[in-house]
């Protein structure tokens, strides 16, 4: 919000407008055309691999609240029919076993996030936004 807001301001002021999420449009264009095929994987495998890119590339807080949002278990049962039955017959065990099976499938989203992240970082580097990544 404080990035558009200083954004909104900048349009009324005489100084050179900067794009405070030219490096986001420019990761998720990185995404969009270089992902085509290979994130055309079964589960939310891909899902996860685009946001860890995200979060890797945003930053320590980005990397946090990715975690965050990765090790928080939801209330609703899992759509796995195993997990969801262990979760309703014995909470605590299914909310155990859910978290193991979320944070086992992160080496995985980061394998298959590392070469987009190296291409989006590249990219980023040739188009002069490389100061604007952690």
């Amino acid at each position: 919000m404080d990035a558009q807001l200083a954004m909104a301001q900048a349009f009324s002021g005489d100084a050179p407008l900067v794009d405070a999420f030219e490096s986001v449009a420019l990761t998720n264009y990185v995404l969009q055309v270089r992902t085509r095929g290979v994130m055309e994987l079964p589960g939310n495998l891909p899902e996860i691999a685009s946001k860890l890119v995200f979060a890797i590339l945003g930053g320590p807080t980005e990397r946090r609240y990715f975690w965050a949002q990765e090790t928080a278990i939801p209330l609703e049962p899992s759509q796995f029919s195993v997990i969801g039955r262990v979760q309703r017959k014995h909470p605590t065990l299914g909310r155990i076993w859910l978290l193991l099976f979320r944070v086992l499938r992160l080496p995985f989203a980061l394998a298959l996030a590392a070469p987009f992240v190296l291409m989006a970082r590249r990219a980023l580097r040739r188009a002069g936004l490389a100061s604007r990544i952690a």
